[in-house]
């Protein structure tokens, strides 16, 4: 009883929130027919990854081959460069002693995604009189990101200051991953 397990592309890309697919393929190199079962080892069992395996189960017949799909998910605010791995182990019921186990690493990529609000939308005041709209910039990615704030060149005769919430002259900040700058 032998067989091999192999996988291409071992380390793929996720986003936040989203998943990844591998495809292993299990051939069987051995004299006789065999069945293998799969199990998954995750390096870490971390709150919101998910591996899985589409079946734990592959039936082979002499020469015979099969591929199963492997898939992982992030949790949606997962950092930019973590690395998961997870290891597929194959083991012969022909011969429980022979296994074989296939590596597979998830590395998180980059989400740039901010987050504008306003209120309220409009205020009626006369010539010359003040009005205080807020924003709000909420970074809903997974890196930091750098946010300049200006206003329309068209609206001459305006006098547009962006402060912050506690009234320092605010025209650009950094803004880390899932945190808010209050804008008025």
């Amino acid at each position: 009883y032998r067989f091999t397990m192999e996988c291409a592309d071992n380390e793929l890309p996720v986003l936040p929130g989203g998943k990844a697919q591998y495809n292993v393929t299990i051939t069987n190199r051995g004299n006789s027919d065999d069945s293998v079962i799969l199990s998954l080892f995750p390096s870490d069992s971390e709150l919101g990854w998910n591996w899985t395996a589409i079946k734990n189960i592959v039936f082979l017949n002499i020469g015979g081959a099969d591929n199963v799909t492997v898939s992982v998910s992030a949790p949606l605010g997962a950092a930019a460069g973590i690395r998961k791995e997870c290891r597929v182990r194959g083991t012969s019921q022909g011969n429980t002693s022979f296994w074989r186990e296939v590596p597979l690493t998830a590395v998180v990529g980059t989400a740039r995604a901010l987050n504008v609000t306003g209120t309220p939308d409009h205020l009626d005041r006369a010539p010359g009189a003040p009005a205080d709209f807020t924003i709000g910039v909420r970074n809903i990615g997974n890196i930091a990101e750098d946010v300049s704030l200006s206003s329309n060149p068209a609206l001459a005769g305006w006098t547009i200051a962006f402060k912050s919430t506690g009234g320092a002259s605010l025209n650009s900040f950094r803004l880390p991953p899932t945190e808010v700058q209050g804008v008025i």
